[in-house]
């Protein structure tokens, strides 16, 4: 089906085999999508011939040792990675109020400010993701 005006469904199958490619998705507690299957395996193939070129093992072991390398990398990844995104929306939720700076008063000094102690804005997150930031 096609809609006036949106090329989005001609240009999805210009990518991989006639629209078809990975979708790697990840969940809050490690948990992934199916086609991240697709990709450990095929990484750990990679590496299973590489390691089979330098120590003398069986190729079944070789591949299950990568694979169990890589699903824990990819988890600890995830985990990390959800957590930077967890803090990162705690900080924009409890950014600080911004506050007119009094330092380009002539003979004005911070530590003359006596409500110094008290600075808003200090520690105030000011990402990207914060609107009119």
């Amino acid at each position: 089906m096609e809609f006036p005006g949106s090329t989005f469904e001609k240009t999805l199958r210009t990518y991989g085999d006639d629209g078809q490619y990975l979708v790697l998705v990840a969940g809050p507690f490690s948990n992934l999508s199916s086609d991240f299957g697709v990709l450990v395996d095929f990484l750990a193939r990679v590496r299973a011939v590489r390691l089979l070129n330098t120590w003398e093992t069986k190729p079944g072991q070789a591949l299950a040792l990568n694979r169990q390398i890589l699903v824990h990398k990819f988890g600890h990844l995830v985990t990390l990675l959800w957590a930077r995104l967890i803090l990162g929306r705690f900080y924009d939720a409890v950014s600080r109020i911004p506050f007119q700076s009094t330092s380009g008063t002539p003979g004005f000094t911070e530590s003359d400010d006596a409500f110094n102690f008290i600075n808003l804005n200090q520690g105030g997150y000011r990402g990207r993701n914060v609107p009119g930031a």
